[in-house]
This record gives structure tokens, C-alpha cells and sequence, in this order.
């Protein structure tokens, strides 16, 4: 089976000559044409399938004598062979890969890959090699044959023939290692960006395409007939928003497709959304009992009441939750085989080692190396460790960039009070309100801006060694950041000194104030933007089709969207048996068409959205217990509209691995902890929680006394459901002792053993025939 990848190159001609046999001081930069047929030829090296196929042709014995910007090495593209864009600035490449092709190069850089279930390996991942997957194949084959009823359930789970096909004779549902398609990307991409010494092709394309030089984008393509196998399209429907599809969707046809980082995200958020209902349900109630005593005019204590029992239900909730995805987490990546997959990342091609140092067997019996691991294998075999200044790292990361950053959301919080300071003193005036939220909103954009800037050259300059090391350090910053931006407001109007401004304000008139925030918060603001995130895509990738029907015009092209000039934007679905079938007009429209849909970069946006709704429903619980609600129903709705988004009008992701969100746990538990001191405090000292119990604490030291024993009272939960919960669950535990038991040379001599007699006893009673059976497959060796 292929592996599409489509590589999208820009940049325009340069008029000058270049001059092969000068000396190196005297040639001219090379041009972005010798550039890409620079890049052309190295993907020809390894074998990799290109579509045009014939791009280049030899230069002419004249041509030599003078070469031109569109010659090099020998070589010249031909233009009326290429993939052009409409205003001919971009070039587009097709790159595939078929199984043999990457399973050799697994097997000499040592790939761990995902064995099939049914084999003496139970799954684990294993380092591929064809010896290895002969004798797994063999162990499937005699279980399969013994077994045949489960070659069905193994199909279906499992078949790469059932997917579109696979290269070679064998069939792959006996198949020892399994090859699925994000770990076809994944030994494509390495192919293509490991250095011509550790055996790729050295194309640097995820440094180009941040820097914008030469290679805009660089992404797998779309597969209609995939999708709709995996059942996917039912999935990504919005004529279904509020259906349970999302929710009961099968997330290894999510794997299948995306890859483990995206299938992630979407197992969070559905395992979020499932636990979110018993919450719903308690907000649900919680919230009618306030309303309804807010319209009898008899709220106080029993709005109080009903704020702080939803409170309580949702700070343990919270923690409830955390534990219980860990869990998830945890099975999700025995079950994946992410944690083998991690430990084989790509280093970043922005790393920037200071040397390479041979590792010796010494250094690797005792753990002489870094993590995130900067390991690489020659073409030998031997291993390098491409180091880097540790100390330097650190003292970037955190003697530069996170004082700046603290001094920039320093500054941010001191024109924000200023602004709510002059709100205060001028309580009665309409124009001072309006102005101060405006102005708020300016400073908040205007810091917010600079923060990116900010945190995009920190992070350059850290010099991260993989992908994964720079997601964390970008989430970080990017939290913090947003925690005191978003959570500034409702935080003020808590905390603010009621002696400070032209009249005091009670506590009753602020948990009002706090009310409403959430109110906007919670229910507006989620589903305005639910309908942006529906509409926004659909609007940004018609305008990058008619800006470069037009010509790159922006101007024209905004002009067409407005009066809906007509332009044939179907796409004809190219997949990798029909290539040959479809017009090289129609293959370089479709790669053209798919190239302007928005690149999917990243699942932070999506993780930070869902996790500040976390923060606002359980930090200020106490106030609006209509927040459990709100955010169900928005979340289903995301999940629908995510998958419409990554389905219909994003560009295919990276299949990236994953076995943990990072981050985002720590910053999921910091909001939990948070949550128990906003809670504590709107109900012991701002609320009437207290005269609800009969309990009379009316002087300061009393009410604090009262946040103090709630406090307790939180932690002793806490405590009870850690002690309780925390363990692996038994699904991550059955899988390990499977694998154990499988990978275990007595235990497999022994079932192998029970399936040779059944076979035997099955072929003697005729229900097996013994014409087909392959006479090793019984044989057992040492793995």
C-alpha cells in the first residue's frame, strides 16, 4: 500500500546563472529551481514514487555549456510537466511509499512497530525485522488455522488488505507486525527529513516550512475511500449535530486515520463529555433551585445553598475526573504501543547540536544519555548522541524567558487593575464602562500579541531538542499566560477591596456581577464561537481558492467570495490505485485544491479551549451551577464540529505518536487546586452559605475559619479518592499481562504446544484440511 504525502514548494525564478565548476567562494546562492531540483533527486534516490512523475529531464549537451537558474547537477525541470498553481508560484509534489520500501528502512534503523494481536507477541511493540516477522507470522498462522472463526474480528480490526490493499503476496491479516497507515506516514516523513548519514533523504522540510523558505507545507493527503471505511464521514456529519455518534465513534478508526496525538485529543474530549453527564445532571438541578428562588425573591441562602452543594460535587468531580483520565491515558498507550513509539521521536530539524559523541554498550547498560533521546543510528549501525549545552537550555528557559514572560503578564495585570480601578470610581457612568471593558480588551489583544511574539523566539532559542519537548514549553507559557488573561476579570470583581471606589460594594451585588460573567462565558460566548469555528474554515479556504485563481490577489479574491463568482472547486479523489487512471490535469488540481484548506499544526488550540471551560466551570462553581450544563451540550457540539473541520476542510495532520496530553495535566490538576480556594472563598466568605447551617459567622475571623474547615473538608475527599482510584486500570493491566505471559518462551513453547494437538485432533476429525497448513508454523523459537 502507498503512502501519500503531498509537499507543496514555493518561490518564483531568479534570472541568474549558476556555474558548476567555480570554485565554492565564487558561486551564487542557489535558486529556488535548483533548490527543488535538489529535492526532486533525493527523493529519487531512496525510490520514492513522485507524481509528475517526470519532472526533470536530462540538460542538453548545449544547455551544459550554459547553464541557466533552472539547471542542476546535470538536470532540468520541465515546466510543462509540473503540478502548478493557477499563479504558477507553487510547485506540488505527490510523494509515496509502498510497504516494502518502508520496512526495509524500519529494519535498518531499528523501528519499533506494532505486532499483530494474535502473535506470540500479543501486540507489544517489537524493533521490526523480517526474521522477526516471519517467525510472528508463523504464531498467527497457528492460531488462525486452529481458530478461523477469529479471522474475522481479526480483519476487521486489523487487515491492511481490508484497507485499501497491501504489497506483497501475503495477506495481511497474518501479517506479524502490523503496518498501519500512521506508521506509514511516520517512516515516510523520517525517510524523507533523517540526514543522508543515518540513511534518509536530509530534506530538512519541517525547518523550511517554519521559516517559509522553499517549502510552504508538507502534509498527508485526504482519503475519501479511507474515511469512509473507517466510518468516519458519519462521524464528521453536521446534519446530526446532537446525535451520540461522536461520542460512541471507535477510536482506533480515529488512529487509523489521524494518528495517536489527534485520536488522543478526541479521547479526551470524549471521555470528558461521557463524565461531564452525572455533573450536568447535579448543575441541573442545583440550577433550577436557584432560579426558581431568585424568582420567588427568596434567594440568599438557599441560592447559596444550591451554589455551594454544586461546588462541592464539582471541585471533587474535577478530581475525579483527573484521576480517571490518567487512567485512560495509561490504556491508551499500552494499547498503541506509544510508549516504544515515543521513545523513537524525530529530533526537531531546528536542533542545533553542539557535537556527536559515539555511544558505547557502556553508556546504554548505564542510561548515559538524555531524554528526550537525540540518539541517532548510522548507516553502519553504530549509534550517535547528538548533544547540545544543557546548562545553557535552562538558563535560556528559565533565568530569560520565564522572568520576561512574568514581567509581561505583570504588566498586563497593572494596566487591567488600573483600567477596573477607574471602572470603580466611576460606578454610575455608562461611558466609563464601556470605555474600560474596551480598553481591556485592547490591552489584553495588544500584550497577547507580544506575548506570541515573544514566546515563538524563547522557545527558537531554548533549542528543544524533539517535538513533544517544545509542545510542553509552549503550553506552558502559552497557560500561564491565558490563565491571568482570562480568569482577570471574574478574579477581580471577587477579590476586589470593597473600600476601594466612589461606594462600597456588598458581596451580594459581586456574586451578581460574577453571575452574569458566567452567564457570558459559559453560554454565549461558546456557542458564537462554535458557529465562527463552522464558518470561518468554510470562508478562509474559499478565499485562498479565489486569491490564487486571481492571480495571488488578495483584493480580487475577497471580491469574488463577496459577489460569489462561480469557480469549480470539486475536488476528483485521487487515491493510490487510481493515479494512473486520473488525468495529470485532474492529480494536479486535487493536490492544488487540498493545498488551500487550513493546515491542522497542532491540538493545543483545541486542548487549551476545552481546558479553559474546565477552569471557568469549576473555579467559580459556586456562582452558576447552569456551567456543568452548558458545557455538555457545547461539548457535544465540538466534538461534531472538530471532526467536520479535520474531515472537510483542514488538511490532513501528521500522524504524530502520543501517549499522554503532557501538559495539560498538570495544568488540569493546578486548576482543580485553584478551584478548591475560588470555591472556599465564594462560600465561606462572600456567600450566605453559612446562615443556611445555622452557623453564625458574621466577624472575619469566624468566616475564615469556616473557608478553613471547608478546605479540610475538600481535602479529606480528595485524599479518600486518590487512596482509592489512582491505580492503573484493569483493562492497562490485562493488556501487560498479556503481553508478558505471550512474550514468555515457556509460556509460548506451551500454547503451542495445545495448538498443535488441536490441530491435529481437528484435521483427524476432517474439520481441517491439512493441504494449506504451512508445516513450521507450530515451531517456536527464542525471541
Amino acid at each position: 500500500m502507498l503512502s501519500p504525502l503531498s509537499a507543496i514548494i514555493n518561490g518564483r525564478a531568479q534570472h541568474d546563472g549558476v556555474n558548476a565548476n567555480a570554485p565554492s567562494h565564487q558561486r551564487p546562492t542557489p535558486t529556488p529551481f535548483q533548490k527543488t531540483i535538489d529535492i526532486i533527486l533525493r527523493l529519487q534516490s531512496k525510490s520514492l514514487l513522485l507524481d509528475p512523475p517526470d519532472m526533470l529531464r536530462r540538460a542538453s549537451p548545449s544547455s551544459l555549456l550554459a547553464p541557466t537558474n533552472h539547471m542542476f547537477a546535470g538536470w532540468e525541470l520541465v515546466e510543462e510537466n509540473l503540478f502548478l498553481s493557477l499563479d504558477k508560484d507553487e510547485l506540488f509534489i505527490r510523494i509515496t511509499a509502498n510497504d516494502d520500501q518502508l520496512l526495509e528502512y524500519a529494519a535498518k534503523q531499528g523501528i519499533y512497530l506494532n505486532t499483530h494481536p494474535y502473535s506470540f507477541a500479543g501486540g507489544a511493540p517489537l524493533v521490526y525485522s523480517r526474521a522477526m516477522d516471519e517467525d510472528l507470522h508463523r504464531s498467527v498462522d497457528s492460531f488462525l488455522t486452529v481458530y478461523p472463526e477469529s479471522v474475522i474480528a481479526s480483519a476487521s480490526a486489523y487487515s491492511v488488505t481490508a484497507k485499501g490493499g497491501a504489497s506483497g503476496a501475503r495477506n495481511a491479516t497474518t501479517r506479524g507486525f502490523i503496518l498501519e497507515a500512521p506508521d506509514r506516514s511516520r517512516l515516510t516523513v523520517r525517510l524523507i527529513r533523517e540526514s543522508l548519514r543515518f540513511g534518509g533523504c536530509g530534506i530538512q522540510i519541517a525547518e523550511m516550512k517554519k521559516r517559509k523558505t522553499l517549502v510552504r507545507n508538507f502534509f498527508p493527503l485526504h482519503s475519501s475511500q479511507h474515511s469512509e471505511r473507517l466510518n468516519l464521514h458519519q462521524w464528521g456529519s453536521l446534519m446530526t449535530m446532537f446525535s451520540t455518534t461522536p461520542l460512541l465513534q471507535d477510536n482506533a478508526n480515529v488512529v487509523e486515520y489521524f494518528g495517536e496525538e489527534v485520536a488522543l485529543y478526541f479521547l479526551w474530549i470524549v471521555k470528558f463529555t461521557k463524565t461531564l453527564i452525572p455533573l450536568a445532571a447535579i448543575g441541573f438541578v442545583c440550577g433550577i433551585i436557584s432560579s426558581v428562588a431568585k424568582s420567588t425573591n427568596s434567594a440568599g441562602s438557599t441560592q447559596d445553598v444550591a451554589g455551594g452543594l454544586f461546588s462541592f460535587a464539582c471541585v471533587l468531580w474535577g478530581v475525579g475526573w483527573n484521576i480517571r483520565w490518567l487512567r485512560c491515558e495509561q490504556a491508551f498507550a499500552v494499547e498503541h504501543g506509544q510508549d516504544a513509539q515515543m521513545s523513537q521521536e524525530l529530533v526537531r530539524d531546528e536542533f542545533e547540536p553542539t557535537g556527536e559523541e559515539p555511544v558505547a554498550p557502556t553508556d546504554i547498560f548505564n542510561m548515559k544519555f538524555d531524554v528526550p533521546l537525540t540518539l541517532r543510528r548510522l548507516a553502519d549501525g553504530s549509534l550517535v548522541n547528538l548533544t547540545s549545552n544543557k546548562t545553557r537550555r535552562l538558563l535560556m528557559r528559565y533565568a530569560v524567558a520565564y522572568p520576561i514572560i512574568l514581567l509581561l503578564t505583570a504588566a498586563m495585570l497593572t494596566v487591567m487593575v488600573l483600567l477596573t480601578y477607574w471602572r470603580f470610581q466611576n460606578p454610575d457612568s455608562n461611558v466609563v464602562s464601556y470605555a474600560s471593558s474596551a480598553l481591556s480588551i485592547v490591552a489584553s489583544s495588544g500584550f497577547g500579541w507580544i506575548f506570541d511574539f515573544a514566546a515563538e523566539k524563547f522557545n527558537s532559542m531554548e533549542n528543544n531538542r524533539t517535538e513533544s519537548e517544545e509542545a510542553a514549553q509552549v503550553i506552558g507559557k502559552n497557560f500561564f499566560f491565558n490563565f491571568f488573561s482570562k480568569f482577570f476579570t471574574l478574579l477581580t470583581i471577587m477579590l476586589w477591596p470593597a473600600d476601594v471606589g466612589s461606594r462600597p460594594v456588598d458581596d451580594a451585588e459581586r456574586l451578581d456581577q460574577i453571575e452574569a460573567q458566567m452567564l457570558v462565558v459559559c453560554v454565549v460566548k461558546p456557542m458564537v464561537q462554535n458557529i465562527q469555528e463552522i464558518v470561518l474554515p468554510i470562508v478562509m479556504t474559499q478565499l485562498r481558492i479565489r486569491r490564487d485563481f486571481h492571480g495571488g490577489s488578495t483584493f480580487r479574491g475577497l471580491v469574488s467570495l463577496v459577489t460569489r463568482e462561480e469557480i469549480a472547486t470539486e475536488r476528483v479523489q485521487v487515491e493510490a490505485h487510481n493515479t494512473a487512471s486520473v488525468s495529470r490535469e485532474e492529480r494536479g488540481r486535487s493536490l492544488w485544491l487540498e493545498a488551500q484548506m487550513e493546515p491542522y499544526e497542532s491540538t493545543r488550540g483545541d486542548y487549551l479551549e476545552i481546558t479553559l471551560q474546565f477552569g471557568f466551570m469549576t473555579m467559580f462553581a459556586a456562582t452558576f451551577p447552569w456551567s456543568a450544563v452548558a458545557a455538555l451540550v457545547y461539548n457535544i457540539m465540538e466534538v461534531r464540529v472538530d471532526a467536520w473541520k479535520l474531515l472537510n476542510y483542514h488538511q490532513r495532520p501528521m500522524a504524530r505518536p502520543a501517549n499522554t496530553i503532557g501538559a495539560w495535566n498538570a495544568i488540569s490538576f493546578f486548576i482543580v487546586c485553584v478551584a478548591l480556594a475560588t470555591n472556599g472563598y465564594l462560600i465561606a466568605i462572600m456567600g450566605r452559605f453559612r446562615d443556611a447551617i445555622d452557623l453564625n459567622a458574621d466577624s472575619d475571623s469566624e468566616k475564615y475559619q469556616f473557608f478553613a474547615a471547608v478546605q479540610y473538608v475538600w481535602l479529606v475527599c480528595i485524599f479518600f479518592l486518590f487512596a482509592t482510584v489512582s491505580r492503573n486500570s484493569s483493562i492497562t493491566q490485562k493488556i501487560k499481562a498479556k503481553q508478558a505471559l505471550l512474550t514468555n518462551f515457556a509460556t509460548r513453547k506451551r500454547i503451542s504446544g495445545i495448538l498443535k494437538s488441536q490441530y491435529e485432533l481437528k484435521a483427524g476429525t476432517g474439520v481441517l484440511s491439512r493441504s494449506d497448513a504451512d508445516p513450521r508454523m507450530f515451531d517456536v523459537n527464542e525471541v
